[in-house]
């Protein structure tokens, strides 16, 4: 998740804002609107005083120097520096000519629910973007309601500040002398002086105005004093979010930590009172979007759940909900904030494309693909390829390269990989730089089982885009696909710290829990069939890995337990073990010692290794000399087996891969088998929930001993098709659930008793809990001659994969 660009409201009345979404960054900065993707700088009204400008000139150098540890005034930077710009170029909202006060008050006695004497400004934190009609010409709402129609967040649980930021917030709650005072001396009579402080709130000064309210507390009631404040606390938010996006250190928190911590001290003050109710929505309304900046989801979510049971909630704040929905994998909460504030908005008030954007991905994310499709066409109606009206004819349209990019996605995580890809690459033929769409195609390669083309597609735009947080996290999860561990955790190192609300590094460091976390594999079946191999036979084979060591190690521990009973007797077989995994890039070697148990137990070794030179070749090989798939028959009259076996994969695609393996066993009665198989697998339809695929299979094997008591042909052969058929009815972020139809028929010939048709049926479900934890079972059935005899074979399975 990317920084975020809402906009607050500071004041009790209707606000503007601008917007933000977890997923892509290319939004506005907190104090300019972006028009596609080029800041647009409105310039001040002609009535603006230069008092006015002064003011607003301090507000900024003593905010800067705040920044750097200055008591000093600083000036304000012009970007080069890393510091934001300043807010003074944009055309805030309060900053627009207010009518003045009907009835200033000379001294009042500070009553907690007595309404201010002034009518309080709109937001000082929401812009008022090109076109939008200045607020000035409504008439201003009321500070506060009264009666019993007023609703509000109720009673809320103190969340927690940091002790820096309580002492910050303090300091300038308890201020004395403002030490960005104006250059002119403010006014001495009180009327003056309070109208004065009004037009440094209204005008985005609000830090200002709150210093000089410090200086005459008492010529203002309690309420005023709480709209001030939290005026001031709505800029820090809108500062501390710029700093948040200029800033890369631990500095960057700073400004909006100090925020949140002087909302929460707001909170406390303000009673909570029929007569502040909906003041006291605006508050958390304005935290909402602080805390979710900061990376504070679960405070962000605990907040707007509060609010929004209890009134109306603005445009901008269920935006900035819906990011911290996204950003905790919860889409079907994303998705409903989302389309609500896309509803609720004003003009202006959000950056409708930007969610848009995150309503398409939190629809994906909940498996509404049809939702999903009908938005990207309305925003593509909704944004032709170059702008209307535009003062010069042919202007490109931005947003309209946002769209084609959608579109080519939903394309590539609809199953219509070819094609998404062939639209990405168009595109970024006509945009090379563009980050985002360098991000979409690096992560179609991934789902076109092509790792390394990732990795690399990442590593170069990383020279482009060196501080680009989703090409950096892009790397480091195409770096755990092809197992490099060591170069993941150097990306991810101090990142979750540095940018804690960035969903795209929460992904990342996600994917690295997983990865490091030990590991439970269990694989079980049961089988009911005739004597040829057993009557009935169960088997479980348990695994448990254990978190990585020096990068590229890990130890496991395997146990095997089955059963088998056939012609009135029983076999049971047990093999414990332990061994160590080495993996680096693209290989992967496991060494196990094991013992087994029983009449026929014996110690052993097993070694296994894969080597995935590219994205497209795959070689494995194994050998071992304790086979457990040694019959139990043989097993019963104590014969074992020594096996070595390979085999070769070259994948396409995700669509497509064909595979050969060979293997050779010797078992200890002195049978030599061997074995050839062959398969290619071609996936023939796809949709957003549905995917038929064809397996085709042949092999064949032979023995050098016959007529043994365990089957033992000298020569066989087969040959099947299956038609596998999978359904994906619920998904939900990294959760669904899939069901799968195998249909597998065929011909089998086995040497001296001719050919006989064979077939097999089976349904499995498969349920992905996360992101590495599943689990899968089926049942099944089939026909198949041994020996001239049929097996009418039913079967079930168990396979779990667990992170511990």
């Amino acid at each position: 998740m990317n920084t975020y660009e809402p906009t607050l409201c500071g004041q009790p009345c209707a606000s503007t804002a601008s917007a933000w979404h977890p997923r892509r960054c290319a939004i506005a900065a907190a104090t300019v609107v972006l028009v596609g993707s080029a800041p647009m700088v409105a310039q001040a009204a002609a009535t603006t005083s230069e008092a006015s400008s002064t003011a607003t000139r301090n507000l900024i150098d003593a905010e800067l120097a705040e920044l750097n540890g200055s008591t000093t005034a600083a000036t304000a930077p012009t970007g080069s520096s890393g510091l934001p710009a300043s807010p003074a170029n944009a055309r805030l909202v309060a900053q627009a000519q207010q009518p003045a006060p009907a009835d200033a008050t000379s001294a009042m006695p500070a009553v907690p629910a007595q309404a201010p004497s002034f009518a309080p400004p709109p937001s000082p934190t929401v812009i008022l973007p090109p076109g939008t009609p200045s607020p000035d010409a409504a008439p201003p709402t009321p500070a506060m309601p009264a009666g019993p129609s007023a609703q509000g967040p109720g009673a809320l649980e103190p969340l927690q500040v940091s002790p820096e930021a309580a002492n910050a917030a303090a300091t300038h709650a308890t201020a004395n002398q403002p030490e960005n005072a104006p250059a002119g001396p403010m006014p001495t009579d009180r009327e003056a002086f309070r109208n004065e402080v009004q037009r440094e709130s209204r005008e985005g000064a609000a830090t200002l105005a709150q210093e000089h309210l410090r200086e005459h507390p008492d010529w203002f009631t309690e309420a005023e004093s709480w709209h001030v404040d939290h005026a001031a606390a709505a800029q820090r938010i809108r500062w501390g979010r710029q700093q948040l996006k200029s800033i890369q250190g631990p500095e960057r928190f700073v400004i909006i930590d100090q925020a949140v911590a002087e909302i929460e001290a707001l909170i406390k003050k303000v009673p909570d009172t029929k007569e502040n109710a909906e003041f006291r929505q605006e508050i958390v309304a304005d935290e909402v979007v602080a805390l979710a900046s900061r990376g504070r989801m679960k405070d962000a979510v605990k907040r707007y759940e509060a609010m929004s049971q209890a009134g109306k909630v603005p445009a901008y704040t269920r935006v900035a909900a819906g990011d911290a929905y996204a950003y905790l994998d919860t889409p079907d909460k994303a998705a409903a904030a989302y389309a609500q504030a896309l509803k609720d908005a004003g003009p202006g008030e959000i950056e409708t494309g930007d969610v848009q954007e995150g309503l398409f991905y939190a629809l994906l994310d909940t498996g509404r693909f049809e939702e999903a499709r009908a938005l990207l066409d309305k925003m593509k109606a909704d944004n032709p390829e170059y702008v209307r009206l535009a003062p010069e004819a042919g202007t490109p349209n931005p947003d309209y390269s946002r769209v084609k990019r959608l579109e080519a996605q939903y394309l590539v995580l609809t199953g219509r990989t070819h094609q998404g890809i062939a639209e990405m690459d168009k595109w970024r033929h006509e945009a090379p730089f563009s980050a985002s769409l360098v991000s979409a195609r690096a992560d179609g390669a991934m789902v076109q089982a092509e790792p390394y083309r990732s990795r690399e597609m990442y590593k170069t735009a990383l020279a482009e885009h060196p501080d680009d947080l989703s090409v950096v996290s892009g790397y480091g999860r195409a770096s755990l696909a092809v197992d490099d561990l060591k170069t993941a955790k150097d990306v991810a190192n101090g990142l979750g710290e540095r940018f804690p609300e960035n969903g795209s590094i929460n992904a990342l460091n996600k994917d690295l829990d997983v990865y490091q976390s030990p590991q439970l594999i269990i694989q079980s079946t049961a089988d009911k069939g005739n004597s040829v191999f057993a009557n009935n036979e169960y088997g479980v084979d348990t695994k448990i890995y254990s978190s990585p060591f020096a990068d590229h190690y890990r130890l496991f521990f395997d146990s095997f337990v089955g059963k088998a009973q056939f012609d009135g007797a029983s076999q049971s077989r047990v093999r414990n073990g332990a061994g160590v995994q080495w993996f680096d890039t693209g290989v992967e070697v496991n060494g196990e010692v094991h013992q087994s148990v029983g009449a026929a137990g014996k110690t052993g070794g097993t070694l296994d290794a894969t080597w995935m030179p590219s994205d497209h070749w795959k070689v494995s090989g194994l050998v071992t000399t304790d086979d457990l798939e040694v019959p139990y028959k043989a097993y019963q009259v104590g014969v074992t087996g020594k096996t070595v076996s390979g085999n070769v994969r070259y994948t396409w695609d995700e669509t497509r891969y064909a595979s050969l393996t060979y293997g050779v066993s010797r078992y200890s009665d002195d049978n030599l088998r061997q074995r050839w198989a062959a398969n290619f697998y071609q996936q023939v339809f796809t949709s957003p929930r549905h995917t038929v695929g064809v397996l085709f299979g042949a092999d064949t094997s032979s023995s050098t001993m016959t007529n043994l008591n365990y089957f033992s042909p000298s020569r066989d052969y087969s040959g099947t098709a299956t038609a596998i058929w999978s359904w994906t009815p619920w998904r939900y972020a990294d959760k669904s659930f899939t069901q799968r139809v195998y249909l597998t028929g065929g011909m089998y010939n086995e040497q001296s008793f001719g050919t006989s048709p064979m077939y097999e049926a089976r349904l499995e479900h498969v349920w992905q809990i996360n992101r590495k934890t599943q689990i899968s079972y089926g049942i099944g059935y089939g026909r198949h001659r041994y020996d001239g005899q049929p097996e009418n074979r039913k079967f079930l399975y168990l396979n779990l994969n667990i992170p511990l």
